[in-house]
């Protein structure tokens, strides 16, 4: 091992070693630790009030909506057999079938066996306020969780801004820090990075999304688009069956890290490109302020030659006026001088 190996060994231990390294590493390992914990503790607070507040109510609409249709139902099967078969009770069936898809909203009563208030839904519900995704499928109806939605929505929009921009900022630095180590492997062939990182972001648009259901497969780009934009326009929302409430909240999240990752590392380029343009235009302006001061020495100094060389062809020095020294005139002839 040459003397240069040894030198870098000895710094890469030293830098491990380095009391200033270790605090700075714990350091940024508890801000990272406190960015993921307080938005999920906020989530899970936050579902818990949001189930407490809504769910009874909730029920008791289920329970209403459910009394009615069974005595429409046991309604129209008392005509069906009072008329003889008329068909009423099929036709009746029929028609809930049909208007059931519209009645899909924040009016809507959802399926006993599919609460939108329950924890899971509820937990769904505080992550869209948190990201500011909102869908708008559904909403509270009591006035605790409409005060309790306004409290939340100020308390954990700003929290998960500064969480998400922190981790996001870790990651973008983590994926350079990465980029740096092998560069001499991603040197030569450095689109595999960019490659890799482009792999991932089409992996979270295009393939992730089609375990939601929400349509076709266009319809599942259009929303994953919407959703990791944080636009939210409502006309499509994920399937929460089979407890997907959460592994939508681990997809919106990681998600969303990406696009913050991609923007940061944007930003960056920005930022580098335009302090490359601010000095190359500083560079290029006192260039050319030094060109113009060269040309005008450079005119001046010419002008000056121009001037003696015509002084010497006509003989004439001149003098100040009063002066009674001889100059040179013509060919030679010393002459009293001459006033200008």
């Amino acid at each position: 091992m040459g003397p240069e190996g040894a030198n870098h060994n000895l710094d890469a231990f030293s830098d491990k070693n380095d009391p200033g390294t270790a605090a700075f590493t714990k350091t940024c390992s508890r801000s990272i630790l406190l960015a993921v914990c307080l938005p999920a503790v906020a989530l899970v607070v936050g579902a818990a009030l949001m189930s407490t507040f809504e769910y009874p109510s909730e029920k008791e609409r289920l329970e209403r909506f459910t009394t009615l249709f069974n005595e429409m139902a046991n309604l129209t099967a008392e005509i069906e057999a009072n008329f003889n078969n008329t068909g009423v009770a099929s036709k009746f069936e029929e028609f809930m079938d049909e208007i059931s898809p519209y009645l899909s909203g924040k009016d809507s009563v959802p399926d006993a066996s599919d609460p939108f208030w329950n924890l899971e839904g509820s937990a769904f519900f505080c992550w869209t306020i948190m990201t500011t995704i909102g869908y708008g499928d559904y909403a509270p109806k009591t006035d605790q969780g409409k005060i309790f939605v306004i409290i939340y929505t100020i308390l954990t929009v700003p929290l998960f801004v500064a969480s998400l921009a922190h981790l996001s900022t870790s990651l973008t630095e983590a994926l350079g820090k990465c980029f740096r180590k092998n560069h001499d492997r991603f040197g030569k062939q450095g689109y595999y990075f960019a490659g890799g990182v482009v792999a991932l972001g089409l992996l979270f648009i295009l393939v992730l999304p089609i375990s939601f259901s929400v349509g076709s497969y266009l319809d599942t780009i259009y929303f994953s688009i919407v959703t990791l934009s944080t636009v939210g326009l409502g006309d499509f929302t994920p399937s929460l069956d089979d407890k997907s409430s959460f592994g939508f909240i681990l997809y919106s999240l990681f998600g969303l890290l990406l696009i913050g990752s991609i923007v940061s590392g944007l930003q960056n380029m920005y930022d580098v490109g335009a302090q490359f343009v601010i000095e190359k235009a500083h560079s290029g302006l006192l260039s050319f302020q030094h060109g113009r001061a060269l040309s005008r020495q450079s005119s001046l100094s010419s002008s000056k030659s121009i001037d003696a060389r015509a002084n010497v062809s006509t003989g004439w020095v001149w003098k100040k006026a009063g002066t009674p020294e001889a100059s040179i005139y013509g060919n030679g002839v010393e002459e009293e001088g001459k006033q200008w």
